[in-house]
């Protein structure tokens, strides 16, 4: 990973399925499934999350972890956190370039 930083990906059966067969960079880990609380548990130890408008970025931001939210297809004026510590990066009907989250995701992390 760049920057020295530990990225870990989380996910249920479906992202499992999506992760099959592709390659997993060097230096990323793939969380096993973790129940609720446990899930929460390991959140609340991150210093950022990365995600989708998801269950868990609603779980990170209601913990206080700085997060980065991604919006391309969901409006984030309706779902989204914009008040620091979070940081949205929106772009409207497509899924963000990995240069443009890693730019906004490093931007989150300098705040702090």
């Amino acid at each position: 990973m760049k920057a020295g930083r530990k990225a870990v990906l989380t996910g249920g059966p479906a992202e499992r399925e999506l992760l099959r067969g592709r390659a997993i960079p060097e230096g990323v880990v793939v969380a096993p499934e973790l129940p609720l609380r446990a899930f929460a548990a390991a959140v609340s130890h991150a210093r950022a999350v990365l995600t989708a408008d998801t269950g868990p970025m609603h779980l990170a931001v209601a913990l206080g972890v700085p997060t980065l939210q991604l919006f391309g297809h969901t409006e984030p004026w309706r779902f989204g956190y914009e008040r620091p510590p979070h940081l949205v990066l929106e772009t409207p009907g497509r899924h963000p370039e990995p240069d443009e989250a890693w730019v906004a995701l490093s931007a989150l992390l300098s705040r702090g």
